[in-house]
């Protein structure tokens, strides 16, 4: 799985499937894995450990995922 980028200087064309694999991995657990698919500028800004304590919180006040519906904003 390729990083994803906090910051991109370019934006994909549909953002939705990269952002649909990371969650699919934060949804089924693989939190080590989430983190590695972040980009070198998020993981100098957050810690792995932390992040994965907070997703593992987060996840679990949320229960299981239902079902999940994804909203692009396009620039006028």
């Amino acid at each position: 799985t390729e990083p994803i980028d906090v910051y991109p200087t370019e934006h994909p064309s549909n953002p939705i499937p990269v952002a649909q694999s990371w969650l699919e991995l934060v949804d089924t657990g693989q939190l080590n894995a989430a983190y590695e698919t972040t980009a070198p500028t998020f993981q100098t800004r957050f810690d792995k450990q932390a992040m994965i304590s907070l997703l593992t919180n987060e996840r679990a006040a949320l229960g299981r995922v239902v079902k999940r519906r994804f909203m692009v904003d396009q620039p006028t």
